[in-house]
Parts: structure tokens; C-alpha cells; sequence
């Protein structure tokens, strides 16, 4: 986390999941994935906040079954 403790908070992120099995009955399951997001939090005292978060996908990719 960069920056100092406010009470408005900006987040944003780039997720990669790539899902591989060594066995070939799992094939199927295979999948690479690219997603970015974006999000806001508003916590106006330690115990409580409240946020908001936008995902996209860019990029999916799901091996289909043989």
C-alpha cells in the first residue's frame, strides 16, 4: 500500500491465473485468465468501511474438452 491513512482509499489491480493439470483426464480443465480492476473504500473509523470493486476480463481462454 502506497500513501498515507485516509478515510477514501482508491485500489486497483491485474490479476493472471494460468490452471494446468499434469494428468490428461483434467485437460479439460485448463484455463489461462487476465483480469484488471478497480475499486474505492471508504472507511470512516477503524471498525467500519464500505467499498466498491469493478472487474474486467480482458482475456479468458478455457481448453475445450477432448
Amino acid at each position: 500500500s502506497l500513501g498515507g491513512v485516509t478515510e477514501l482509499t482508491f485500489t486497483g489491480g491485474l490479476d493472471f491465473l494460468n490452471r494446468s493439470y499434469s494428468n490428461p483426464l483434467f485437460d479439460s480443465g485448463e484455463q489461462r485468465q487476465w483480469a484488471v480492476d478497480l475499486g474505492a473504500q471508504y472507511r470512516p473509523s477503524p471498525d467500519l468501511s464500505f467499498g466498491t470493486k469493478l472487474r474486467r476480463y480482458i482475456r479468458s481462454e478455457v481448453r475445450e474438452a477432448a
